[in-house]
């Protein structure tokens, strides 16, 4: 993992909007040159707990094949890891 989105303002939906569209323009580049690279999402275990447990949001991970990751600021470790299929690491 390079790099990771913290989700830092009042909205969380709207910082959940630039994450995704920052993850498209990165999954696009890295498809176009490391193709068997797969590229995730890391994202607050809270922020997952709030947002990404609905089932509209988890068709919407399936459907744009999202991969997760979700982490622990406080223990700095990682809790899950959930694929676009559903699965948990």
């Amino acid at each position: 993992m390079q790099r990771s989105k913290s989700f830092l303002s009042k909205s969380e939906i709207e910082d959940l909007k630039n994450a995704l569209r920052q993850f498209v323009l990165y999954r696009a580049a890295l498809q176009e040159n490391e193709p068997e690279r797969k590229l995730y999402l890391a994202i607050r275990e809270t922020t997952y707990l709030s947002l990404f447990t609905a089932s509209k949001t988890k068709a919407l991970c399936q459907q744009e094949q999202i991969h997760l990751l979700v982490f622990n600021p406080q223990t700095e470790e990682i809790v899950a890891s959930h694929g676009s299929h559903g699965s948990h690491g």
